[in-house]
């Protein structure tokens, strides 16, 4: 819109106009073993740019004599900035996608309640798209990130996971036994309870006692045969030695075998013997349960595909219970990344610390 005005010596135009753009982002998290797209975690988002802008310009004052003639314009603008619009987006599609990634009530974060139209229709989905097993292991997982379950993570109803799952319900206020249906599926997502005890911690005062018992989390068993070369977890005290290999084992790379006589969770690092930095090998994006069971060893690579670098020093700690989430950012990096601490020892000392109670190290020669 524009109005101007003109006289023999002096003219001036002024407008005024208002211009919308929209902006649009999908996002969506995909497989990369298979590259494919992981079903129902996609964030779609549209936002709406306005744009104000006012000027007065093509006026003209002259000087008729000496005849010299003079031209001014002005122009003053609003814009709501692109790029923070942009910005915007990313972050609610991050929230959006990593809520919809671990099935996690991330529209809290946004401020919509959880009756909400939507959101039982997002749960609804959660729901029916997983089999019983696969819900089963998601209490699981879920009941062990918050210390109320200390077992496996593997999907089965048994009576470690149906004791712990009566207490669970009664801290969220329901009777200890009951069905596992819908009903009780969007309670668990979307009630807040507080972290249990599913294991005493001791205090980490008592890390120095409980150092002094003899240690017996992790043993060595019989390796299994295999062409390719294997190294494995000695019986206590905790060792790790390679055996003889063929010529070509370089080009496979190494292989370990780790065994416990306790149950407890376990986490192997390897430390590269020229960078000198120290990456996580396991749990992996290929096994993901720290946890292992007497008599169930563990085999990396497995079958992961990666390969152990037959040059690189290995280790492996054994913790009583699950700290994961306690450990500071540096042990909370993902796999095959470097981690910002120097030493096995010192990875050691701060599972000791987090967890209140002697972790075992085994490393290799």
């Amino acid at each position: 819109m524009g109005v101007s005005l003109a006289e023999s010596l002096f003219g001036v135009r002024l407008g005024s106009d208002t211009k919308f753009s929209v902006m649009g982002l999908d996002a969506a998290v995909v497989q990369t073993a298979t590259m494919t797209l992981i079903p129902g975690v996609s964030s779609k988002n549209t936002t709406v740019l306005s744009s104000r802008d006012s000027n007065a310009g093509d006026g003209q004052a002259r000087l008729v004599n000496p005849g010299i003639g003079l031209v001014f314009s002005f122009a003053t603008s609003r814009a709501d900035g692109p790029a923070q619009a942009a910005r915007n987006m990313i972050e609610l599609a991050t929230v959006e996608l990593v809520g919809k990634l671990i099935r996690a009530p991330y529209w809290q974060c946004l401020g919509t309640p959880d009756s909400d139209a939507e959101v039982q229709r997002e749960m609804d989905d959660w729901f029916f798209s997983m089999e019983e097993e696969e819900r089963i292991s998601f209490y699981q997982n879920r009941m062990r990130e918050r210390r109320d379950y200390d077992g496996a993570i593997d999907g089965q109803n048994n009576e470690v996971f149906a004791a712990a799952l009566q207490v669970y319900r009664k801290a969220m206020g329901l009777s200890p036994k009951g069905l596992l249906d819908q009903a009780f599926f969007k309670q668990f997502v979307t009630l807040s309870v507080p972290r249990g005890t599913a294991l005493p911690v001791r205090k980490p005062a008592d890390v120095s006692a409980a150092a002094t018992q003899t240690p017996v989390p992790v043993v060595v068993a019989p390796p299994v045969p295999s062409p390719a070369p294997m190294s494995v977890i000695s019986p206590i005290p905790l060792a790790m030695t390679p055996l003889a290999s063929p010529a070509d084992a370089s080009q496979r790379g190494k292989k370990l075998r780790v065994e416990v006589v306790q149950p407890g969770y376990v986490y192997c690092y390897a430390q590269d013997t020229i960078t000198q930095l120290i990456q996580r090998i396991f749990p992996n994006r290929f096994r993901k349960d720290p946890r292992l069971e007497p008599g169930k060893p563990l085999l990396l690579p497995g079958a992961g595909n990666f390969v152990l670098n037959p040059a690189a020093q290995y280790a492996c700690l054994h913790a009583p219970r699950e700290v994961y989430g306690d450990l500071p950012p540096p042990l909370r990096w993902g796999d095959f990344e470097d981690i910002k601490l120097s030493s096995f020892e010192e990875i050691q000392s701060q599972f000791s610390r987090v967890s209140g109670a002697a972790v075992h190290l085994v490393r290799s020669p």
